[in-house]
């Protein structure tokens, strides 16, 4: 966690900017751990973004000590598992003010986001306990149904144009996923 913490937490004097943005491609197949999958949990959600049942994209973060404080889009942010489809995920996070929220990009697109639930008062907890998780929290409750692919972290807010060069540039790969070897039929003269 004190490696996290000095990244996008809120060790300052280890370096933490208190910024921070997450990505990821997901491809959800259903509900996972207690119908809370995590994409990205730190320090048992000291910081988590992750979906429920209702397809929203939700992001939680502590503030004045131990209390949570949960974000999330609208319903149907992300494809239900029924019709699972990979998609582009993005949260980015400036942690360094309360009355900050956070935004959430679905396939590059900035998404409306509401308070769920919390109260966003006092200082950022940071992440104080246990290791960073893709897929899972820390004590293995809330697993991803699904697949992950080309998850990252920043402690810096990426930019709209920047979530969407990476949006694209994942169109782009996927694009070629079906060509297995170079020959006369799929090169380009």
């Amino acid at each position: 966690a004190a490696t996290w913490d000095a990244i996008i937490g809120n060790d300052t004097d280890g370096g933490s900017t208190e910024m921070m943005t997450f990505a990821a491609w997901v491809y959800k197949t259903g509900d996972g751990g207690s119908n809370l999958g995590r994409i990205l949990d730190f320090g048992w959600s000291d910081l988590a973004l992750y979906t429920n049942v209702t397809e929203k994209i939700r992001f939680r973060a502590k503030w004045n000590g131990n209390n949570s404080v949960i974000w999330e889009t609208g319903t149907g942010a992300i494809p239900a598992p029924a019709s699972a489809a990979w998609t582009h995920v993005v949260a980015t996070y400036d942690a360094r003010k309360a009355e900050n929220k956070p935004k959430i990009y679905v396939n590059g697109v900035e998404q409306a986001v509401s308070l769920s639930s919390g109260t966003q008062t006092g200082a950022y907890y940071g992440i104080v306990n246990q290791a960073g998780a893709i897929g899972n929290d820390a004590a293995g409750n809330y697993n991803w149904a699904g697949n992950l692919a080309d998850v990252a972290v920043w402690n810096s807010i990426l930019d709209e144009e920047e979530i969407q060069t990476l949006y694209y540039a994942g169109q782009y790969t996927q694009a070629f996923d079906g060509i297995t070897e170079l020959n006369s039929k799929n090169m380009i003269a």
